[in-house]
């Protein structure tokens, strides 16, 4: 197990300034009742964070129509990811995803492309192709000529392209961005899809990081940065508090969860890529109470159903671990409502905190350095 409680110091004084004037007791629920948090959004910068300005040039690896549709609807076929970046439920248990799952139904120039036909994958950048691994998952690992922006130490950005039904590159390729390297398949997958991954070339133990960073946020009404979200508490009892967070699912930047108890200074924080980074394999990765005192459970997201209708699809598999899952017992489970982000296509979260929680602050961050803040005024 792991202890995250460091985060980052010079922010949390910034927002026990900023909401110093918060209410001295947030009136704590019981069971079966609920309390919305009000929520203000913020942009921090620093080393860490992809820049404001977005400076890659890169090139979609599938141009959907889609993504510069102004009026963009998810629905069947018309979503570009289908799980992203971090903790998802799979095959109706907790996992954390190290990449995005792009899709291989949707419109290019108006032809339809689907698993019949599936569409071209495309390189996001220059580089060269350092590697081709057709017995795991039919993989392209191409080593950008690109550094990552908000954490130089880093190095060069690799690019792991996987599940292809047909690889048109080979080893030690100098590939230009918007090339051809592949066409989406289901190689060691039962689904089609492109498994889109981002590795930094050091000081990250060689495990993936959120592939939103590089991606342009301003580019597409897809993907935008984080800048609304839901957050409510559930329950608050003596052994534990439960936290919901419904964001809507086209903000796909998340990268971490803070929650502060104000009257006590305890803080969890669960960062998608410091897990994926710091666990010791799958089995610490994909456990949902890796980080000491916090439990995350995540619901059913496909891109084109709303969580509820989507929840409903699945509770009846959900372990009793889930607060949603009706395997708790009556009165005592907390079904996702079709209100609120939760009737729409959106990520929901439950974060359970095993102690009762007086004067709570919760904090998202995304990758580009935006927050939103909840917390009782």
């Amino acid at each position: 197990m792991k202890t995250n409680l460091d985060g980052k110091f010079v922010w949390y004084i910034l927002t026990i300034l900023l909401f110093s004037c918060a209410d001295d007791d947030l009136p704590v629920p019981e069971n079966g009742s609920s309390s919305v948090l009000n929520t203000e959004t913020f942009k921090i910068s620093g080393v860490g964070y992809e820049s404001e300005e977005y400076t890659y040039d890169f090139v979609l690896p599938i141009n959907f129509d889609l993504w510069l549709d102004e009026l963009y609807n998810p629905g069947d076929c018309n979503n570009y990811t289908r799980d992203g970046f971090g903790p998802r439920l799979l095959s109706k248990k907790f996992d954390n995803h190290a990449g995005f799952d792009i899709t291989s139904c949707g419109k290019i120039n108006g032809e339809q492309f689907d698993d019949t036909n599936p569409p071209v994958v495309y390189s996001m950048s220059d580089g060269i192709v350092e590697e081709i691994d057709e017995n795991n998952k039919c993989s392209i690992y191409i080593k950008s000529n690109s550094v990552f922006n908000g954490n130089p130490d880093w190095g060069h950005i690799y690019f792991i392209y996987r599940h292809n039904s047909e690889i048109l590159t080979k080893v030690g390729a100098t590939i230009k961005k918007g090339e051809a390297i592949a066409v989406i398949g289901n190689c060691d997958a039962s689904k089609y899809h492109l498994h889109l991954s981002i590795r930094p070339e050091k000081n990250n133990n060689g495990k993936n990081v959120n592939p939103s960073r590089v991606f342009n946020p301003k580019e597409s009404p897809y993907l935008e940065v984080l800048t609304k979200a839901e957050i409510r508490i559930l329950a608050s009892t003596v052994e534990q508090s439960i936290i919901r967070l419904a964001i809507p699912g086209n903000q796909g930047g998340l990268n971490e969860i803070q929650i502060k108890d104000e009257s006590t200074e305890k803080q969890w924080v669960y960062n998608f890529e410091n897990v994926i980074r710091d666990a010791n394999g799958s089995d610490e990765r994909d456990d949902p109470r890796y980080i000491d005192g916090l439990e995350i459970y995540a619901y059913g997201y496909d891109g084109e159903t709303p969580a509820c209708e989507k929840y409903t699809k699945d509770a009846a598999d959900l372990t009793k671990e889930y607060p949603a899952s009706p395997a708790r017992g009556e009165g005592n489970f907390y079904p996702i409502e079709c209100e609120g982000y939760s009737g729409q296509v959106s990520q929901v979260y439950d974060v359970v905190v095993k102690e009762k929680l007086t004067q709570p602050v919760v904090t998202l961050t995304d990758v580009w350095g935006y927050q939103v803040i909840g917390l009782k005024r």
